[in-house]
């Protein structure tokens, strides 16, 4: 088990780990090991955040497809997961695809926009000249009452 554990956790910095066999490992350690077994908390809490480490680290070397396939992979997915992928994808220039995983985000998987996640997008907005839509998010703004004097 602990091995299995020890691969999940550094399997992908190795060059030569697939992404289906790490794909195929995390589902054994959701399906199997965790009924079978009592993993604390803290290993997963520790998969959660190597795996937005990893992909954060791939974004901010210019690596943002690898950093896509890390976060595509995960298991578990937080706010903070979507907002770092999405700044991720800004800073390498991937405009349409931080668009895209802002709706996705938003429409797809429910999670509510916070001040972070529209700082990451809006220059976006203005960068690909989309002035009806950057109308839309300041009107998202107003309704829902983000406050930026908060951050």
């Amino acid at each position: 088990m602990h091995k299995l554990i020890k691969e999940i956790l550094v399997g992908e910095v190795h060059a030569s780990t697939e992404a289906a066999q790490v794909k195929q490992k995390r589902q054994i350690l959701r399906d199997n090991t965790l009924r079978r077994y009592s993993i604390p908390s803290r290993v997963l809490s520790l998969m959660f955040f190597y795996e937005n480490t990893l992909f954060c680290f791939y974004g901010n070397c210019g690596g943002s497809r690898d950093a896509e396939r890390v976060f595509d992979e995960m298991l578990e997915k937080d706010l903070m997961s979507w907002n770092t992928m999405m700044k991720v994808f800004s800073v390498n220039e991937c405009l349409v695809e931080v668009l895209d995983l802002f709706g996705e985000m938003r429409l797809r998987f429910g999670f509510k926009s916070n001040v972070i996640s529209i700082v990451s997008v809006l220059p976006v907005y203005t960068d690909v000249k989309d002035e009806e839509s950057a109308r839309k998010i300041h009107g998202y703004i107003v309704k829902v009452g983000l406050d930026f004097q908060d951050y």
